[in-house]
């Protein structure tokens, strides 16, 4: 917090500032520092391109959470995970190519 407004954590690279777009990211993989990794580029990454990057590194199982409440999923993500008490107004689920 800083003067009343919450930043996060994350900076994206290309203009040194927080990033702004997405409020929560999810990953599931063997690897966990892969995961970590992950869950911070497609955070960076954005709703454009989260996927595209998901896709390069492997990730299956991914999901994001931007400031207005839309989900962003993977396929295999959205067959494994439940939502209480019912799924989200707006969802977008991205296949890979």
């Amino acid at each position: 917090m800083h003067e009343g407004i919450k930043y996060a954590h994350i900076i994206d690279p290309r203009d040194g500032m927080p990033v702004k777009h997405i409020v929560s990211a999810s990953i599931i993989h063997h690897n966990g520092a892969l995961a970590d990794a992950a869950a911070t580029a497609l955070t960076v990454a954005g709703p454009e391109n989260w996927h595209r990057i998901a896709e390069k590194m492997g990730v299956r199982f991914a999901m994001l959470i931007d400031a207005d409440g839309t989900v962003y999923l993977t396929p295999e993500m959205k067959a494994r995970i439940m939502f209480e008490p019912g799924e989200p107004e707006r969802m977008i689920v991205s296949e890979f190519r």
